[in-house]
């Protein structure tokens, strides 16, 4: 039995969109991550905290330049 082009529209939607969720759930989990290791980062390099603060910026500026990537992907599949 073929499925409708509507049902199959419907699935592609709901499989997209989780995939989103994950991506966007291990983002946060990874940055997450990386401010509990920030103290850890900061004794093992012999950084200072200002130093060790551009590792969350560049987290902040990654997470910020894909949440524009995702509302597109987003609002092309809807």
């Amino acid at each position: 039995m073929a499925m409708s082009e509507e049902g199959q529209n419907t699935v592609n939607i709901r499989l997209l969109l989780a995939v989103m969720i994950c991506a966007l759930f291990v983002s946060v989990f990874t940055n997450t991550m990386v401010n509990v290791a920030i103290p850890l980062i900061r004794e093992q390099f012999g950084v200072s905290e200002a130093e060790s603060g551009w590792v969350i910026t560049g987290y902040a500026l990654t997470f910020a330049v894909g949440i524009t990537l995702y509302g597109r992907v987003t609002d092309a599949a809807a």
